[in-house]
């Protein structure tokens, strides 16, 4: 045997296993789309209480979003709320805006940070804050970048008491601001319904221990959030989130996760700088904490993302050059099988995930090349202890 011909079986070694993980994740990706419950079921019932909410949103050089942000807040039609506003130390017209507001309404407070201690990091300090000035019974946490339709509290709330949950995380629909953030979104989003399906999330007897837990809109009680040590005890974590998710399952909280797409969309992906900056807030403190799941995730998106388009190209130039059934023609036929899957994964992840255009899905083999380069980059920040940022300036 020549070197090129196991070298082509290895290839297709690769290939069998690279597109059963993808056969793999379209079948979860559809029990995840079917079985996970949707905020909007809510709407025909009728609340009987209103407990009082505190919602609390800090931000960060964020004068192109705030302003739209807050008047979806004060739109809400749940009647009994406060809206706690903490300004984190911006460059920009963010406090400004948060005044204005403030000024006109009574339900609204200004906090202005300038310094944040030695050992926070990211939002949480602000975040902190915001708690110790809040008087409500539930706290609601949010990003100044999200957009509330006027019934998503009160559905919210709703669902939160009929279930008797002590936190419930809604995801929201995430919106990509240029056309290549719009490839990269669905697979940026994939993982909402594949491995952290809110299937698992809700489900107590679940195994998997990375159910999701997203910070951009979540709900809890004031004594669970006190219990797991407010955000003083993840004061250190950028992705405070899925901190906050870990311990309050730990200790035994009901958690759920429901889809929210259709009364709360974000405006995360902004560019591909938030892109590779929002992954590296990933990848760097888990490279810190534990080197081997930085590793091996990274590895893992190189292998089911990057990989497929280029193992195609290659399988196409064996084939043509050698012509032989096996393995050239199989591993052609593997790595076409393989991309195509992604590709209608992300047509579909866009379209019933999402609720946008499913033409982008058809960009997912460049959208994959981008977001495991975003991984590699995050990972040797990691190793040369780069430094991330909470915002970058808007």
């Amino acid at each position: 045997m020549n070197v090129i011909y196991l070298f082509n079986i290895f290839i297709l070694i690769c290939l069998f296993l690279i597109t059963g993980i993808w056969c793999y994740i379209i079948c979860i990706w559809l029990r995840s789309i079917e079985k996970s419950p949707k905020l909007i079921e809510e709407g025909n019932k009728q609340l009987h209480d209103h407990p009082k909410v505190s919602i609390i949103l800090p931000a960060k050089n964020e004068q192109n979003h705030i302003k739209k942000c807050i008047q979806s807040i004060l739109d809400q039609d749940y009647p009994n709320y406060e809206l706690i506003l903490i300004n984190d130390a911006s460059e920009d017209k963010t406090l400004d805006i948060m005044k204005q507001f403030s000024e006109k309404e009574n339900k609204v407070k200004v906090i202005d940070l300038d310094y944040k201690p030695e050992g926070w990091v990211g939002k949480n300090w602000a975040c902190y804050k915001g708690y110790l000035q809040s008087g409500g019974e539930i706290l609601l946490f949010t990003d100044a970048d999200t957009y509330h339709k006027t019934d998503t509290l009160s559905l919210s709330i709703l669902y939160f008491f009929k279930h008797k949950l002590d936190t419930l995380n809604v995801l929201p629909k995430t919106i990509g601001a240029t056309f290549l953030s719009k490839l990269i979104l669905p697979l940026y989003t994939l993982h909402q319904h594949t491995f952290c399906s809110p299937v698992y999330t809700n489900d107590p007897n679940s195994k998997r221990k990375n159910a999701y837990f997203l910070g951009t809109y979540y709900l809890l009680r004031r004594d669970a959030y006190e219990k797991i040590g407010t955000h003083k005890a993840v004061r250190q974590e950028f992705n405070e989130d899925i901190f906050i998710g870990e311990k309050l399952r730990n200790l035994g909280f009901k958690v759920h996760t429901i889809r929210g797409e259709l009364n709360l969309y974000t405006e995360t992906i902004r560019s591909s700088n938030y892109i590779f900056n929002q992954i590296s807030r990933v990848i760097i403190p888990y490279y810190r904490t534990n080197k081997l799941i930085a590793l091996r995730l990274t590895i893992f998106l190189f292998a089911i993302e990057f990989s497929p388009p280029f193992l195609l190209l290659y399988s196409i130039i064996s084939y043509l050059y050698h012509g032989n059934l096996f393995p050239e023609m199989i591993s052609l036929i593997l790595s076409l099988t393989s991309v195509a899957i992604m590709v209608i994964v992300s047509s579909l992840q866009m379209k019933y995930g999402l609720y946008q255009n499913p033409l982008y899905g058809l960009g997912a083999p460049i959208g994959a090349g981008v977001y495991s380069f975003a991984y590699l980059v995050a990972l040797l920040k990691a190793i040369l202890r780069a430094k991330v940022a909470w915002r970058e300036a808007a």
